[in-house]
């Protein structure tokens, strides 16, 4: 009886030492989960302001009316085309971009630049400037605005105020496998969340380019498209998708 006595309290001391630590250890990691949602969270809202913390818009952006005579293909290369350029990384790497004003900031893929200011752009005459200072970039949505360091005004592209309808005409100018820029052309096949599906060619090197409208607005940034595929899967990031 005296042992019973001795043990039956031992036994609840033990057990309730257990339920303390349990819980416990229960609340720290509901704290680590805090924690760790918390600094996601912060991310995710420092992705979507940009680099700087900033959720303004780009000064000098123009926004195209989608009004008037849609251009022939030759007059949407001719007036669009100064505005595209290769990207060049210090990996030998290289992709596409476009400026958005006069004043050198541009548009290319995360994929291609990435986060930090590196590299230099390649105009269509074959003038070549560094890359000074990245915006805003989001990796999820594979954009990255950036600022060139040129001191003269640039030759831009309006955006579209539009939404991409599906079976529109679509052109894309680019650098697939290093041929600097490239004029192409096709359809709207489907848009697929962030994504524009397009009939245009994209190959290695394209990714970053423009895709425009029938307008000479940019509609997209051409990313990537399916290697052997005979059913021109190719893909495009929505340009309403950047905070412009």
């Amino acid at each position: 009886m005296r042992l019973q006595r001795f043990i039956l309290p031992l036994l609840c001391g033990l057990l309730l030492c257990f339920l303390m630590a349990s819980c416990s250890s229960r609340r720290s990691r509901m704290r680590q989960q805090h924690r760790r949602e918390m600094r996601e969270r912060r991310i995710t809202n420092e992705d979507s302001r940009g680099l700087n913390g900033d959720n303004s818009s780009i000064e000098g952006v123009v926004r195209g009316s989608n009004k008037g005579k849609a251009l022939t293909p030759e007059e949407i290369y001719q007036r669009c085309n100064p505005a595209v350029f290769t990207v060049k990384m210090p990996d030998r790497t290289q992709g596409s971009g476009f400026f958005i004003n006069e004043s050198g900031v541009a548009v290319t893929n995360y994929h291609v630049l990435g986060a930090s200011a590196r590299g230099y752009v390649k105009l269509a005459d074959n003038r070549a400037y560094q890359i000074v200072e990245v915006l805003k970039a989001n990796q999820e949505l594979d954009y990255a605005i950036f600022r060139v360091g040129i001191s003269d005004k640039v030759p831009f592209l309006p955006i579209s105020r539009k939404d991409v309808v599906i079976g529109e005409k679509a052109y894309a100018i680019g650098s697939p496998q290093g041929v600097n820029n490239t004029f192409s052309q096709g359809i709207v096949s489907q848009k697929r969340g962030h994504l524009i599906q397009i009939s245009v060619p994209i190959d290695h090197g394209s990714s970053g380019g423009a895709l425009l409208n029938e307008y000479g607005e940019v509609i997209g940034i051409t990313a990537a498209g399916v290697e052997n595929s005979n059913a021109d899967l190719n893909f495009a990031i929505d340009i309403h998708m950047l905070p412009l």
